[in-house]
């Protein structure tokens, strides 16, 4: 399954963590990147953040244990 979310044109602007004081922020900078910006190792990791959130897939996962390949 695919979505593919049009947010018109938006300029991005950075937040901040009300748990942490001002000099103490995490997020440095904030942009909209297309797919084909994002250098292909970010796109992987993107894409497995992705899949693991899919519960049917995580609980397969999990099944699989440390000390074993999958399949057998």
């Amino acid at each position: 399954m695919t979505f593919l979310v049009d947010i018109g044109t938006q300029t991005p602007h950075k937040g901040n963590d009300p748990e942490l004081e001002g000099n103490s922020q995490i997020m440095t900078e904030v942009a909209w990147l297309s797919l084909k910006e994002i250098p292909e190792r970010d796109r992987a990791f993107l894409w497995a953040a992705g899949l693991l959130g899919v519960p049917e897939f995580f609980s397969e996962i999990e099944k699989w244990g440390d000390d074993k390949s999958y399949p057998k």
